[in-house]
């Protein structure tokens, strides 16, 4: 082989290995990216599903309370004092 094809041969190699590097090199960045991504929304998934758990426990006392109120004999003008007093 000449020495001109070696130069171009090894010229050609050395620019297709910087081709290959550089496509690795953006495909890094882009699972760096995606891992960044997966993180904030596991931590968002686990926000939301802290509230979620708060929001039914609160709306499960208000069903309880809801049902001993209407089992109790307790007049509506007496109920509308205790909201009134509770709105203060």
């Amino acid at each position: 082989m000449s020495q001109n094809r070696r130069k171009n041969s090894l010229k050609n190699s050395h620019e297709l290995l910087m081709a290959i590097s550089n496509e690795l090199k953006e495909i890094q960045k882009e699972n760096e990216r995606t891992w960044a991504f997966i993180e904030v929304n596991d931590t968002l998934t686990k926000e939301l599903r802290n509230n979620l758990d708060e929001l039914l426990s609160k709306q499960e006392e208000s069903l309880k309370k809801l049902g001993r109120l209407s089992k109790s004999e307790v007049p509506i003008s007496s109920l509308n004092l205790v909201a009134a007093a509770r709105a203060q």
